[in-house]
């Protein structure tokens, strides 16, 4: 059948040319057949051409016979085309569900960089796309991917069934058509018995928050686990995502983030007051919380200066009591603090984040500075801060970066859009398979895969964000994580973690407690601030009454959002070992993905 279909293809896709090529074939023979029948050139020219209505010719020879079958062949063959064209496509969309199968809804930027990504990969899963458009496919018919030029709605989502589909991206190129697809498409998928994913696109954080409520009320009406993972992504996200994977043991030192460590201030450049560097500055917020009370410097840079440091302000709902352990402050762009070496070169000025939204400026940029500051701290081997600046589409460049680390030794790019939009970072399964393990260490329920997905979604995003802060709770110990064939140090992890642990204290003990209290507070402060930027808030009440606590959540209302020293009630106070369980079910957690590891002597002397 799929050669059938690639068949069909290659012969849909030529249509316009073997047409062209067989009527001009068709009219060759036809007024040279007419001009020999008539003697007359212009009777010949208007004789072939009434074959094109289908009128039979009065006389015949051979030539004439040939160009009425070409012409006839040409339209009967349109127009089977034209009208098999629809019914092939949903026959073979049909069949191709029968396999394992990804389906994609939209055939812009997002799906086509995928969809490059997919053919060249080894995955063998069937491929089916949806839009209303089907222009630059051609490429992809070749592999047997099926299209369906269609309006989404819900007569075509009732073609569909998805009991064999294992992931759906929704990327329509509009906020609020990706969700209210995505809505349908819960709709369809809530009496799936097998695990999708589904992945749409929200570049607006705010719609993004709608859609989460919005599932939260399909899943109360419904009342049942919907085996349904929701990956809501962005540009944005997926670009600090990038960073934070691929450079986390950069952009924070052992020295800085170990526990009993002697540093009391990291101090990081952010320049650009753009939504990119708002997200960055929301996982800094999160995730750099250490047990040594590490305090986060943040020199927020930019030509509009203060209206930077609002719009941090704004969108993280910014307190000292909330995030104790950051500090901001603003500084204006200008050329004299390009090339101000005193800034540039201060203690304990770690990285410099550039991320305008043009590449160009941000490259200019690193490049100045590089050449205005830095160059001599190169030249002679001695120390200066890391540069990172975002760089979207220039992969030659970042690759040139990459492979010429004698000449940029502290260059780092991140952003590039072929790479964050690849099969495995778009259909990472990873993230979700730890996230489950982390939500069933504190869920009654021990099977793995039935609390996930009875949860709420609040609960899942939670455990994702613990996820993301693993390799940090590592490093304030002295390992990192790995996919390479190193020794795997988890016993000694595991020592370590033994001889800080205190069982069967009570909380003013617990308050005293040392590296105890040191790591608990750590994971209870990340957890705070996750929250406060996810819009929560704190409230006074007990939670003992399920339907009470239940009620509190949907207002995004908490009564563990203190500081544990102003914890009230026994009930409260027992929950300090869920912050420990954070470290200590590390080995666990990461069984089978990642091995623990040793921090590298890099690392140790940055």
């Amino acid at each position: 059948m799929k050669k059938l279909f690639l068949l069909f293809n290659k012969l849909y896709r030529k249509k316009v040319l073997f047409s062209i090529i067989l009527l001009s074939i068709a009219l060759i023979f036809g007024i040279y057949g007419n001009y020999k029948i008539y003697g007359d050139f212009f009777k010949s020219i208007t004789t072939t051409l009434s074959y094109f209505g289908l009128n039979s010719p009065d006389k015949v020879n051979w030539e004439v016979l040939v160009s009425f079958i070409l012409i006839v062949i040409v339209i009967f063959l349109g127009t089977i085309v034209l009208v098999l064209r629809n019914k092939m496509d949903v026959f073979l969309m049909k069949n191709s569900l029968k396999d394992k199968n990804i389906v994609l809804f939209g055939f812009g930027e997002i799906n086509k960089n995928f969809l490059e990504n997919f053919k060249d990969s080894n995955r063998e899963e069937n491929i089916i796309v949806v839009d209303k458009e089907d222009k630059n496919f051609d490429e992809f018919w070749e592999k047997g991917y099926v299209f369906l030029k269609k309006e989404i709605n819900e007569e075509l989502l009732n073609l569909f069934d998805f009991e064999n589909t294992i992931d759906i991206i929704v990327a329509l190129g509009n906020d609020r058509i990706n969700i209210d697809t995505a809505l349908k498409l819960l709709d369809k998928l809530k009496d799936i018995k097998t695990e999708t994913k589904l992945i749409v696109h929200i570049d607006d954080s705010d719609i993004g928050e709608i859609f989460f409520e919005k599932m939260e009320e399909i899943k109360q009406i419904e009342n049942k686990n919907v085996l349904v993972n929701i990956k809501v992504f962005s540009l944005k996200t997926e670009i600090v995502d990038d960073l934070f994977d691929k450079y986390v043991f950069k952009l924070v030192p052992y020295e800085y983030a170990r526990l009993n460590g002697d540093k009391s201030e990291l101090k990081i450049a952010i320049l650009g007051n753009s939504d990119l560097n708002l997200e960055i500055i929301k996982r800094i917020f999160i995730n750099f919380v250490f047990p040594n009370n590490l305090k986060i410097k943040l020199f927020l840079i930019d030509e509009n200066e203060k209206e930077f440091l609002e719009k941090v302000k704004y969108e993280t709902n910014f307190s000292n009591q909330k995030y104790p352990h950051i500090i901001l402050q603003s500084k204006k762009l200008t050329y004299d603090l390009l090339k101000d070496k005193r800034f540039w070169l201060q203690d304990d000025l770690i990285d410099v984040i550039i991320a305008f939204d043009d590449e160009d400026k941000n490259l200019k940029i690193a490049i100045d500075l590089f050449e205005k500051v830095f160059v001599h701290q190169e030249k002679k081997n001695l120390k200066y801060p890391n540069l990172f600046f975002a760089m979207f589409d220039e992969l030659s460049f970042s690759d040139y970066i990459d492979k010429n680390k004698n000449h940029f030794k502290n260059f780092f790019t991140f952003g590039n859009l072929k790479e964050i939009l690849s099969v495995e970072n778009l259909l990472d399964d990873e993230k979700f398979e730890i996230a489950m393990k982390i939500h069933s260490s504190w869920d009654k329920e021990k099977d793995i895969k039935k609390a996930w997905y009875s949860t709420s979604l609040s609960n899942r995003l939670s455990s994702i964000a613990q996820y993301e802060h693993i390799p940090l709770k590592l490093l304030s110990l002295g390992f990192g994580i790995s996919k390479d064939d190193e020794n795997d140090e988890v016993e000694k992890y595991e020592n370590i973690i033994q001889k800080i642990k205190r069982e069967n204290i009570g909380f003013e003990e617990f308050l005293q407690s040392g590296d105890y209290f040191a790591l608990c507070n750590t994971e209870h402060r990340r957890w705070m601030a996750y929250h406060f930027i996810n819009n929560w808030e704190y409230d006074d009440f007990e939670g003992k009454d399920k339907q009470e606590k239940e009620y509190k959540k949907s207002l995004k209302l908490h009564h563990c959002l203190t500081d544990f020293k102003n914890f009230k009630y026994d009930s409260v106070k027992k929950t300090f070992s869920y912050d420990f369980n954070a470290y200590e079910y590390i080995p666990e957690y990461l069984k089978g993905k990642y091995k623990v590891v040793k921090v590298s002597k890099e690392n140790e002397s940055e």
